[in-house]
């Protein structure tokens, strides 16, 4: 009887992950996942091949728990780490990601901080030996199945380059997959945005997705910048802060134009869908 039991329970388990790596196989879609992280931004993509692109790790540890919803559990590798610019609400919970998973890439740029995060940060990227690039030698991330992510912004090296804000060194992609597009900009804020229109001219067509920079401070968005990409959502990563995020102006210009917001310190982590025709939706 025993045995028996022992048996049920093995053939149970079995099943139990059998179903469980069913339900977590890759699907035909593209998803990119815009995480709660408190304030600060971490956003989660995963092609329709599987590839798996995570872009920045918020200010504390809970990008665990939302990997750990999002990926399964046998699964501890990451094929790409993106980190817009080293401040430590972006900076922050990729430390224990790189603790913890196999990262296949990092993405970043050549501009430093002097915080202990950032130096933990290249200690652990010493010590693995992950392979790094500098954002402005790349010109695209092929994520298979038709999806890519075309770096846009920096097109500079800061290596020993006095930068007077960090914000103004993000990276910015632009992702697209079946005639969808997410615009990713970091915290590059008005000023940058300027010259980014300048020498991109992708960004003259519309965008369908913009993560708002900054986490929608006063000066997040550039009027001719938000006219030019013309998106049809707009999503704030934000959470409780003391800094006013985000800014009744920078609000007030999104719905001027009727652009729909979707904001994580209420909504939650938000998740979009993209099928194989061009069809998406928000989860």
């Amino acid at each position: 009887m025993k045995k028996n039991r022992l048996f049920l329970g093995s053939l149970f388990l079995v099943a139990v992950l059998i179903w469980s790596a069913f339900l977590s196989w890759p699907s035909k879609n593209l998803e990119v996942s815009f995480f709660d992280v408190g304030q600060g931004d971490s956003i989660f993509v995963q092609s329709p091949t599987g590839f798996q692109m995570l872009i920045d790790g918020g200010p504390s540890n809970k990008i665990l728990e939302q990997l750990g919803r999002k990926m399964p559990f046998w699964d501890r590798s990451i094929d790409l780490v993106v980190l817009s610019h080293p401040h430590t609400d972006h900076l922050t919970g990729l430390i224990e990601v790189l603790k913890r998973y196999n990262v296949g890439q990092i993405l970043a740029t050549d501009a430093t901080h002097t915080s202990p995060e950032f130096m933990e940060w290249l200690k652990i990227i010493r010590q693995k030996q992950i392979p790094f690039e500098v954002a402005y030698q790349i010109s695209a991330v092929d994520l298979g199945s038709g999806a890519k992510a075309e770096v846009l912004y920096p097109k500079e090296s800061y290596k020993n380059k006095e930068v007077s804000d960090l914000n103004e060194t993000s990276i910015v992609l632009k992702l697209e997959y079946a005639g969808v597009s997410f615009l990713f900009m970091g915290d590059l804020e008005e000023k940058e945005q300027k010259k980014l229109l300048s020498f991109t001219p992708s960004l003259l067509h519309p965008i369908t997705f913009l993560k708002v920079p900054h986490h929608g401070s006063k000066s997040a968005l550039d009027n001719t910048f938000l006219t030019a990409t013309a998106p049809k959502v707009a999503i704030i990563s934000v959470g409780k802060n003391s800094y006013g995020h985000p800014a009744q102006e920078t609000l007030k210009k999104l719905e001027d134009r009727g652009i729909e917001i979707r904001r994580t310190d209420k909504d939650g982590t938000v998740e979009v869908v993209v099928e194989k025709d061009g069809k998406w939706k928000i989860e």
